[in-house]
């Protein structure tokens, strides 16, 4: 299950629901996951901040490889 999971949810991002457009490209992302696991993305995403209501979000001077660290 973890495996079918890891594949379908975050190698592909079925049933992402948000986008990051970052200089290098784009990345599909989950919310709950992402709030779940990092403080900041938790106050962009699930506060006050703009961004809580985006399904797009632009981040310029960030690339993907910043992605795969979190």
């Amino acid at each position: 299950m973890k495996q079918n999971l890891e594949k379908q949810c975050i190698d592909i991002g079925m049933f992402a629901d948000i986008t990051f457009e970052l200089d290098d490209g784009k990345i599909k992302a989950h919310r709950s996951m992402l709030v779940a696991r990092c403080e900041v993305m938790r106050a962009m995403l699930h506060g006050n901040f703009i961004e809580s209501t985006k399904t797009s979000v632009i981040l310029p001077g960030v690339v993907e490889y910043t992605f795969h660290k979190l």
